[in-house]
């Protein structure tokens, strides 16, 4: 082998290299709008675990939210997702807690202070009285707990299941929008 023969696939080699650099650069067609969206979508989540959040009204504790873990989305609408379930505690004007709720998932969107729960959702109020439905709504502002989906409440005294309720956020006062079906309990066998 000649010293041309090395030099010219020295120089092929070189050039091969070059070209595929070249191609790569070239494949890549992201916009810039594009590469902000990726930047959006993957870095505006802020995750945290094992989360306790409290919130007052006139320096008095209303609520208090712990999730095993948060999901902040740091976006034009700013949401919080609490993807491992929650449980909530509510409290009245002398800050003692009268209500409990857990759920599989909830989200809580933070511009309208409104709170969606969802999967085996669960109530408990002072006196006992459970509630049980698959999808809830807390609205922080209006200070209710809605839903049009199948609810089954159980009372000391009676078993009542219907589509859609209203109630206070201490599920002290509700309403059934339709009632399907009340059964009242002689025994209250636990």
């Amino acid at each position: 082998m000649n010293l041309k023969t090395t030099y010219f696939r020295c120089l092929m080699n070189h050039n091969i290299l070059i070209i595929l650099a070249f191609v790569g650069l070239v494949s890549c067609k992201n916009t810039q709008t594009e590469i902000d969206k990726f930047d959006k979508r993957n870095f505006s989540i802020e995750k945290s675990k094992q989360v306790e959040l409290l919130y007052t009204d006139s320096a008095m504790l209303r609520i208090t939210i712990n999730a095993p873990e948060v999901w902040q989305h740091k976006t034009e609408t700013p949401l919080m997702e609490m993807p491992k379930g929650i449980t909530v505690f509510m409290y009245n004007n002398e800050g003692i807690q009268t209500t409990k709720m857990t759920a599989n998932y909830a989200r809580r969107e933070q511009s309208t202070r409104l709170m969606m729960a969802q999967g085996n959702v669960k109530i408990i109020n002072k006196e006992g009285d459970t509630l049980r439905t698959e999808k809830l709504y807390l609205d922080e502002g209006k200070q209710i707990i809605y839903t049009k989906e199948y609810v089954k409440i159980r009372t000391p005294k009676q078993i009542i299941d219907g589509n859609g309720l209203e109630s206070n956020l201490q599920f002290t006062r509700y309403r059934i929008l339709d009632i399907k079906g009340m059964v009242t309990v002689k025994n209250n066998l636990q």
